[in-house]
């Protein structure tokens, strides 16, 4: 470090580098007799050295004279001639570094890149303004949902406004709340030809055309005014640009203007918001109604529903009931013929005068009784055919004999004994009972 640098005060060394860093200075004696001169004021040392560079000699271009008359003949404010835009600048470009890639698929993209240089280069107070990230139909969409206002930031590295804007006005906390608050926030930097190019294409898509003529002439006349905060207002749904603020504004001024813009897109939107509200109340009274007729129908639909149901659970109750008969009417019909088969296998019941025969007491269920005869020498079997040919087949009914304790015939005896080889007495009772 040289030693006039060293005989600086600590402030003055910090001035001197914002300096040469915002006009790419690099004689360092120079630098510092021109802040000296302005008594160490960076704005207007910075302007000073502007306008040297200004009045000095420039070679002038042949075809110079047929430029100033195709610029009296420009007609149309919404058109920027994009070729003119890369050796506007009269003051050098500091060496602040690209905000936007060279090329980029998409504004996301460029707008991170964006964020990340910006928040290196310029938020030297810590704090990143609250950027919108997508692009400019989302921002606005976005606006229009949130009823806010939108602050387009266009930001140009070769103005040597950029570091005392971006650090002095959207790095002071005022500005950067009311901004937070009361704005969606979508930058873009126009350096580059292409890059604004491309701006002015979206802003001619959202009929921004007003914005437009705008850019068009500070990117011509007035780079060095670059940065600009322009303020977009919604008037019956459509964006206008209200105010803006440029790189001489300080952050007094360019409060005073975001909290215009905040007024008057208050009051713009004021009608607006009457409107709405009876909308909102005609759409509510709509809402309401046809929640009613929709209960209603419903209700209706349900009734049907289950009258459909009903009736439906009554067939289906009718039919199985008749299927129930059916099937009973059917079962009885096997039992009786089953019966009927049955007892046409049995032998006939021997007379009263037959000196070998035994009688047997039947007691049925429900007390009922029957009463029959048997030859001595049939067998168990035609006992147990005679009673399921009654109707109490040995599957479903036990017979039991007199003795005590009583025991089950089908387990004592064998069915092909015949009554004398089983000793059968002449008089038994057989207990039929359901299994």
């Amino acid at each position: 470090m040289s030693a006039v640098i060293q005989s600086l005060s600590r402030a003055e060394q910090v001035t001197l580098r914002h300096f040469k860093e915002m006009t790419n200075a690099t004689d360092n004696d120079a630098s510092i007799s021109l802040l000296r001169e302005c008594s160490w004021d960076l704005d207007s040392a910075c302007e000073k050295f502007c306008m040297n560079i200004s009045s000095s000699p420039e070679p002038v271009s042949e075809d110079s004279e047929d430029s100033d008359d195709e610029n009296e003949d420009y007609q149309d404010d919404y058109f920027i001639d994009i070729s003119d835009c890369d050796h506007i600048s009269t003051s050098p470009a500091p060496s602040a570094g690209k905000l936007f890639p060279q090329e980029f698929e998409n504004v996301e993209e460029a707008l991170r890149f964006f964020v990340e240089k910006y928040e290196q280069k310029y938020c030297t107070q810590g704090s990143v303004p609250p950027f919108f990230m997508e692009n400019l139909k989302n921002a606005m969409d976005l606006a229009r949902r949130v009823n806010k206002p939108i602050a387009l930031f266009l930001t140009n590295t070769k103005s040597v406004g950029m570091n005392i804007f971006c650090d002095q006005v959207m790095g002071n906390r005022s500005v950067l709340d009311t901004l937070r608050a009361n704005y969606v926030i979508f930058p873009y930097d126009v350096t580059e030809s292409h890059h604004l190019a491309r701006l002015i294409t979206d802003l001619q898509s959202a009929n921004l055309h007003d914005i437009i003529s705008i850019i068009s002439d500070f990117t011509i006349s007035l780079p060095e005014s670059f940065p600009l905060l322009v303020s977009l207002t919604r008037h019956n749904g459509k964006f206008e640009m209200t105010n803006y603020c440029q790189s001489s504004d300080s952050s007094d001024s360019t409060l005073a203007k975001l909290y215009g813009a905040i007024e008057e897109h208050r009051i713009a939107n004021r009608d607006q918001e009457e409107i709405l509200r009876e909308r909102r109340e005609r759409e509510e009274i709509r809402r309401l109604q046809e929640k009613e007729y929709q209960e209603s129908l419903a209700a209706d639909i349900a009734k049907i529903e289950k009258l459909k149901q009903e009736k439906e659970a009554k067939r289906q109750e009718e039919a199985r009931r008749q299927q129930e008969m059916e099937d009973e009417s059917r079962l009885k019909a096997e039992e009786f013929q089953r019966q009927k088969s049955l007892a046409d296998t049995l032998p006939t019941e021997p007379s009263p005068q037959d000196p070998n025969i035994l009688h047997v007491k039947f007691r049925l269920p429900e007390g009922k009784q029957l009463l029959r005869r048997f030859r001595q020498v049939e067998t168990i079997q035609v006992l147990v055919n005679y009673l399921s040919s009654q109707g109490f087949p040995a599957d479903k009914f036990k017979f039991f004999n007199s003795d005590f304790p009583k025991k089950n015939v089908m387990e004592k005896f064998s069915m092909e004994n015949s009554f004398g080889d089983a000793k059968w007495p002449v008089r038994e009772q057989i207990f039929v009972e359901e299994i």
